[in-house]
């Protein structure tokens, strides 16, 4: 009866409730750690650079975790089908726990262990969301299944890499890993942006023609970019990309929701898309631009500050609870667009304070999230009356 009323606890009910608190919780030691590894204190996988192993968990560790959270949530409640809950979803976190802790013993471990450990959760939870976008009326859901799964054989590949002492190919596993994410990011954001964004302002919530356009320019240049086809050609795609992007975010007329944090984020997050695109055309078209500096704006830009805000919605809509921001959480979301200022600032003048500043700015700001809304999703919801 303990195990049946453990199972049946608040945290057991919805998707977005173990992840967002394993995710949120693991991003924000993330940086600490690796700055400590940085400094020599400790090395979590002595075969690979350090940097390689801190990339890996941003995106296989805590950009997977927030990934499950929006899709266990974001999927059932679109396609109209029952949630995943209770023991299926105990099994998926303590999946991606798992391969959080043999991540962190990497060093104490055999590689096939590690691998193991890590690699079973992408394509468990793709088996697990399966049924429920098979079952939807709307095809479009298979699209972020297929992203999984290539994105669970990215992670493969970064192991096989790891054992095999290669760190080359390593960092073109999570390049792979990071373009999958980045195409992942413009169709959700296309998605989920217009429709909030509507509530507020009077718009056509898509245009297909030029929202198919954007998604299909990201996924040109992802694939150029990983298949290293000549710079120019990367750099021209990038650049349309960035355009069409551009046309795509000024349609859904950001300006004009200002005064509301939990859309201005995500319009804040898809300019930061713009950005990274437009860098990396810089970069590729031989401008004075560093050639990394896209992609730190992408994660700790785009990434940082649209998980922020989109969890800010999640666990106040669903846990039955006022779209009121805490003021903390809007001093949060500046901190991490202070984090994404600095990181990218590292890309054109390296130095330790700038590396500092952005590492703690975005804890910082994954802590005050946690600070604001642990109790929230570990209680049960409200009854819509109360919120209302």
């Amino acid at each position: 009866m303990t195990g049946v009323r453990a199972l049946n606890a608040p945290l057991w009910t919805s998707g977005f409730r173990p992840f967002l608190l394993l995710g949120f919780a693991w991003g924000a030691l993330l940086l600490p750690a690796w700055m400590a590894e940085y400094a020599g204190a400790w090395s979590a996988m002595p075969a690979l650079a350090g940097p390689l192993w801190h990339g890996h968990e941003m995106l296989f560790g805590f950009a997977a975790a927030i990934i499950a959270a929006v899709l266990l949530t974001a999927i059932p409640s679109w396609a109209l089908t029952d949630e995943v809950t209770g023991g299926r979803l105990v099994v998926l976190a303590a999946l991606w726990l798992a391969g959080r802790l043999a991540m962190l013993a990497s060093g104490a471990l055999p590689p096939w262990a590690t691998a193991t450990a890590d690699s079973v959760f992408l394509p468990a939870l793709a088996l697990v969301l399966a049924p429920t976008v098979l079952r939807a009326r709307r095809k479009v859901f298979v699209a972020p299944l297929v992203i999984l799964l290539v994105l669970a054989a990215a992670n493969v590949a970064f192991h096989v890499a790891a054992a095999a002492s290669e760190p080359r190919a390593a960092s073109r596993a999570l390049e792979a890993g990071l373009l999958l994410i980045m195409l992942l990011y413009a169709l959700a954001g296309g998605l989920l942006i217009p429709v909030f964004t509507s509530s507020r302002v009077p718009m056509r919530t898509f245009v297909i023609p030029l929202d198919a356009l954007a998604v299909a320019s990201v996924a040109a240049f992802s694939v150029a970019e990983f298949l290293e086809v000549p710079l120019g050609t990367r750099g021209w795609l990038a650049a349309v990309a960035a355009l069409v992007n551009a046309v795509r975010l000024a349609r859904w007329r950001g300006w004009r929701v200002r005064d509301d944090p939990l859309v201005w984020t995500l319009h804040l997050g898809y300019t930061w898309l713009v950005i990274a695109l437009g860098l990396r055309a810089v970069a590729a078209l031989g401008g004075p631009v560093p050639e990394l500096a896209w992609m730190h704006a992408f994660t700790v830009g785009a990434l940082g500050l649209t998980i922020l805000g989109l969890a800010t919605r999640i666990v106040l809509r669903h846990t039955g609870r006022p779209l009121v921001v805490p003021a903390a959480m809007v001093g949060a979301y500046l901190m991490m667009l202070g984090a994404a200022i600095a990181r990218v600032a590292t890309a054109f003048e390296p130095g330790v304070w700038l590396l500092t500043a952005s590492g703690l700015l975005w804890s910082a700001a994954l802590a005050v999230y946690l600070a604001c809304f642990a109790r929230y999703l570990g209680a049960a919801s409200l009854p819509r009356a109360v919120a209302g």
